[in-house]
């Protein structure tokens, strides 16, 4: 995260091609950092702990 940094926030020679990209990617990244770390245990507590449906050990072979 933190080495494309320099390449988001650069606005040298060579930076109009490599900016939008490092931009996509560092977003991209802050996003899943925050839905992983935050939402994605709230949503396990709400539902991760069900029990499992009664009929759902007898699979038709």
């Amino acid at each position: 995260l933190l080495g494309l940094l320099p390449a988001a926030l650069s606005t040298k020679i060579g930076a109009q091609t490599q900016r939008p990209l490092a931009i996509v990617v560092v977003g991209g990244m802050i996003t899943t950092l925050f839905l992983t770390r935050y939402l994605m245990p709230v949503l396990y507590s709400f539902y991760g702990h069900r029990e499992p449906a009664a009929e759902a050990g007898h699979m038709a072979h």
